[in-house]
Protein backbone atom coordinates (compact mmCIF):
# COMPACT_ATOMS: atom_id res chain seq x y z
CA UNK A 1 0.00 0.00 0.00
CA UNK A 2 1.57 3.23 -1.05
CA UNK A 3 0.51 6.66 0.00
CA UNK A 4 1.41 9.73 -1.96
CA UNK A 5 2.20 12.89 -0.08
CA UNK A 6 1.77 16.25 -1.65
CA UNK A 7 4.80 18.43 -1.49
CA UNK A 8 3.89 21.93 -0.41
CA UNK A 9 0.51 23.65 -0.40
CA UNK A 10 -1.95 23.02 -3.21
CA UNK A 11 -2.38 26.73 -3.83
CA UNK A 12 0.21 29.43 -3.43
CA UNK A 13 -0.45 32.59 -1.44
CA UNK A 14 -1.08 34.64 -4.58
CA UNK A 15 -3.69 32.15 -5.81
CA UNK A 16 -5.44 32.23 -2.43
CA UNK A 17 -5.60 36.03 -2.49
CA UNK A 18 -6.92 35.89 -6.06
CA UNK A 19 -9.66 33.40 -5.15
CA UNK A 20 -10.61 35.42 -2.06
CA UNK A 21 -10.89 38.58 -4.20
CA UNK A 22 -12.94 36.72 -6.81
CA UNK A 23 -15.27 35.44 -4.07
CA UNK A 24 -15.77 38.97 -2.74
CA UNK A 25 -16.40 40.20 -6.28
CA UNK A 26 -19.00 37.45 -6.74
CA UNK A 27 -20.74 38.39 -3.49
CA UNK A 28 -20.78 42.03 -4.59
CA UNK A 29 -22.21 41.10 -8.00
CA UNK A 30 -24.88 38.91 -6.39
CA UNK A 31 -25.94 41.55 -3.89
CA UNK A 32 -26.00 44.24 -6.59
CA UNK A 33 -28.19 42.06 -8.81
CA UNK A 34 -30.51 41.34 -5.88
CA UNK A 35 -30.80 45.06 -5.16
CA UNK A 36 -31.63 45.78 -8.80
CA UNK A 37 -34.20 42.97 -8.83
CA UNK A 38 -35.78 44.32 -5.64
CA UNK A 39 -36.04 47.82 -7.08
CA UNK A 40 -37.30 46.69 -10.49
CA UNK A 41 -39.64 43.94 -9.17
CA UNK A 42 -41.52 43.08 -12.37
CA UNK A 43 -45.15 42.21 -11.60
CA UNK A 44 -44.40 41.50 -7.94
CA UNK A 45 -42.04 38.63 -8.73
CA UNK A 46 -39.71 39.24 -5.77
CA UNK A 47 -41.96 40.95 -3.22
CA UNK A 48 -45.56 42.06 -2.93
CA UNK A 49 -48.13 42.67 -0.20
CA UNK A 50 -48.04 38.98 0.79
CA UNK A 51 -44.30 39.05 1.54
CA UNK A 52 -40.93 38.28 0.03
CA UNK A 53 -40.61 35.50 -2.53
CA UNK A 54 -37.26 34.26 -1.24
CA UNK A 55 -36.63 31.51 -3.79
CA UNK A 56 -36.99 33.84 -6.75
CA UNK A 57 -35.05 36.67 -5.17
CA UNK A 58 -32.17 34.54 -3.89
CA UNK A 59 -31.88 32.73 -7.23
CA UNK A 60 -30.96 36.06 -8.82
CA UNK A 61 -28.10 36.61 -6.37
CA UNK A 62 -26.93 33.01 -6.49
CA UNK A 63 -26.87 32.93 -10.28
CA UNK A 64 -24.70 36.04 -10.45
CA UNK A 65 -22.42 34.73 -7.71
CA UNK A 66 -22.04 31.41 -9.54
CA UNK A 67 -21.12 33.06 -12.82
CA UNK A 68 -18.71 35.62 -11.39
CA UNK A 69 -17.04 33.40 -8.76
CA UNK A 70 -17.81 29.85 -9.82
CA UNK A 71 -16.06 29.93 -13.18
CA UNK A 72 -12.71 31.17 -11.76
CA UNK A 73 -12.97 28.62 -8.92
CA UNK A 74 -13.45 25.79 -11.43
CA UNK A 75 -10.52 27.02 -13.52
CA UNK A 76 -8.35 27.21 -10.37
CA UNK A 77 -9.39 23.67 -9.46
CA UNK A 78 -8.40 22.37 -12.88
CA UNK A 79 -5.05 24.19 -12.75
CA UNK A 80 -4.40 22.81 -9.25
CA UNK A 81 -5.25 19.26 -10.34
CA UNK A 82 -2.96 19.53 -13.35
CA UNK A 83 -0.17 20.99 -11.19
CA UNK A 84 -0.53 18.16 -8.65
CA UNK A 85 -0.43 15.57 -11.39
CA UNK A 86 2.76 17.04 -12.85
CA UNK A 87 4.40 17.27 -9.40
CA UNK A 88 4.14 13.56 -8.74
Amino acid sequence: MSSTKLQGPALGPLARVFLFAITLLGIFAGVTAMYAAWEHNPQGKFHDETGVHWADWCSVGLSWFAVVSGIPWVIAGVITAVARRHRS
